[in-house]
């Protein structure tokens, strides 16, 4: 297969609507959000955002969960963050979520 049949084949694919049928909370989130909501919180960052979602285990993901969902405390920040998954969710062709 030729490397321009496949990007047309690539570009059609990713054209289709798709569907997210089962998300948890921790795949709302966004590093800039979180990265942003800790700079205001005063609270470091578990390591750098380009690196946030890089876990070296279960006890390390659970710890990040656990500084994550400290985060989201208010109505106002699990809005914007379901806000911006949604938004995120869209522009990648999502029609059903």
């Amino acid at each position: 297969m030729s490397k321009e049949i496949a990007a047309r084949e690539l570009a059609s694919l990713r054209a289709l609507p798709k569907a997210e049928v089962h998300v948890h909370l921790e795949g709302a989130f966004d590093p800039l959000t979180l990265e942003k909501w800790s700079a205001e919180a005063g609270v470091p960052m578990p390591r750098p955002r380009e690196r946030l979602f890089e876990f070296q285990g279960l006890a390390d993901f659970l710890q990040f969960l656990d500084w994550a969902c400290g985060l989201v405390n208010s109505a106002g920040r699990l809005e914007e963050m379901a806000y911006g998954f949604c938004r995120r969710l869209a522009a990648d062709g999502t029609r059903y979520a």
